[in-house]
């Protein structure tokens, strides 16, 4: 008894986004301010790795700052959006 052998193959197209969108909503009480300068000289390297990775990104930062006058809910520092070169 015998059985033939047989053999299948499968290929799949992988296809990846390399769009981003990062929104940082950062909160601006004098509380967080050691975090917020440890966010800020990491961000260099993000840009970097993503620049390296040849993504497509756009990045903003919201304040949480609701008082009047204050930046809440409006993209705050310059550029108000930064993009992949």
């Amino acid at each position: 008894f015998d059985v033939a052998q047989t053999s299948e193959s499968f290929a799949q197209q992988v296809m990846y986004n390399n769009k981003v969108d990062i929104v940082w909503l950062i909160d601006t009480s004098r509380s967080m301010l050691v975090h917020q300068e440890a966010l800020s000289q990491q961000t260099g390297s993000l840009v970097t790795e993503l620049n390296r990775l040849q993504m497509d990104y756009r990045m903003v930062v919201l304040s949480t700052d609701m008082s009047g006058g204050g930046p809440g809910g409006k993209f705050i520092g310059q550029p108000k959006v930064l993009t992949a070169k």
